[in-house]
């Protein structure tokens, strides 16, 4: 999977390659969320968290404070990709939202919407303290 999110992220113009690479989490090969380092171009960000596996393969921007942890990164990829699947839903365009590799169709949405759940409950819901800092932590 540290292989696939390497050339997922090396897929983009703005990257010439990844200098380091860190599993942050990993269910082979349901999901998986790294920490890449990249050789950046064109102003890129050079960390960037990928997260992959049987879902749409996306990055999220490495943020100190932000998207500083794994759970903040996975939150970050379930509320984007739920925005992008609202919108399929109802009709609109998903043009100014996280790209997605799969056409905007109903039928996927639904498919994604399900394992958007499943992360947010089996795979997030455990660490959702982690969302923020030691003061502001739920019992």
């Amino acid at each position: 999977m540290a292989a696939e999110a390497a050339e997922y992220v090396q897929s983009f113009r703005w990257c010439a390659g990844v200098s380091e690479s860190y599993v942050a989490f990993a269910i082979p090969p349901v999901f998986g969320v790294f920490l890449v380092r990249i050789e950046p171009l064109e102003g890129a960000d050079p960390w960037l968290w990928i997260l992959l596996g049987d879902i749409p393969p996306a990055y999220i921007h490495w943020e100190p404070g932000f998207t500083g942890n794994p759970a903040s990164a996975i939150d970050g990829y379930i509320g984007a990709m739920t925005d992008w699947v609202d919108a399929v839903e109802a009709g609109e365009s998903v043009d100014h939202l996280i790209p997605v590799n799969a056409a905007a169709e109903r039928e996927f949405a639904a498919k994604l919407r399900t394992r958007l759940a499943f992360l947010d409950e089996h795979v997030l819901g455990p660490v959702r303290g982690d969302l923020s800092g030691p003061e502001e932590r739920r019992p």
